[in-house]
């Protein structure tokens, strides 16, 4: 059998861009096109020193209108606690390709906007995250794309609202083994406003395009230095 020198950093750079395309492709979706897809709605005791504790529910339905586009999920908030989107089972488990990546949502609300709670909640691992940007992301009348970086920031914050800087090592607990992924619905206190979810996304982290091309750099230049060692050995 033929056998070159490059057979092996051939080998190495097609397995690279393969790697790099999974990366680009692994992403949970909802998308409600046909159905609630297993999401559901719940209210939670809020609280600055604790997590959020499941009140009651589950609430909401699907609406086959109304969307960003098409079919959404509706929740009508149904008393004075902080309701929440709760993900069904395939967003939940082993998410781990999902540190450094992303949680995006399309979120609409019909009130005005006068509460700012925590927006996201992610629990599994042994390990609570509470997401509570510095602004509300809402819009009122209006579906808004909310994008939330799944990585160590100033909004995220271990335990509760009110606690103190989520690590890395959380992150990676968490989506480990996660058991519970909450989306907010609260935008408007007292009772009143109807909250829309829509499109949301649990995507992997995918390498910035200047790593990603560092890494071929250094394929190439392995290449380079094992095309001249054959020529020598010539």
């Amino acid at each position: 059998m033929f056998w070159s020198p490059y057979m092996n950093l051939h080998r190495v750079a097609a397995s690279l861009v393969f790697t790099l395309s999974l990366s680009a492709q692994a992403a949970v979706t909802s998308t409600f096109d046909t159905d609630a897809e297993g999401w559901s709605g719940l209210t939670a005791r809020p609280s600055e020193n604790s997590a959020p504790i499941h009140d009651a529910g589950p609430f909401g339905a699907y609406s086959a209108t109304g969307g960003n586009s098409g079919g959404y999920f509706r929740l009508p908030d149904p008393d004075d606690q902080d309701t929440f989107f709760s993900a069904p089972a395939q967003f939940l488990g082993n998410q781990s390709s999902a540190v450094g990546g992303t949680l995006s949502y399309d979120l609409y609300t019909d009130a005005s906007i006068n509460y700012a709670g925590p927006n996201v909640v992610l629990q599994g691992g042994g390990v609570t995250l509470v997401y509570v940007p510095a602004t509300q992301p809402a819009v009122q009348n209006n579906w808004v794309t909310v994008s939330v970086a799944l990585a160590p920031s100033a909004a995220w914050h271990l335990g509760s609202a009110g606690g103190g800087a989520a690590s890395a090592a959380d992150f990676q607990a968490a989506l480990g083994n996660l058991n519970r992924l909450w989306i907010s619905a609260e935008t408007h206190s007292p009772v009143e406003e109807i909250s829309g979810l829509d499109n949301v996304q649990l995507a992997a982290a995918v390498p910035e395009p200047a790593t990603a091309a560092l890494m071929l750099l250094g394929v190439a230049a392995m290449a380079g230095i094992q095309s001249r060692r054959h020529v020598v050995a010539r």
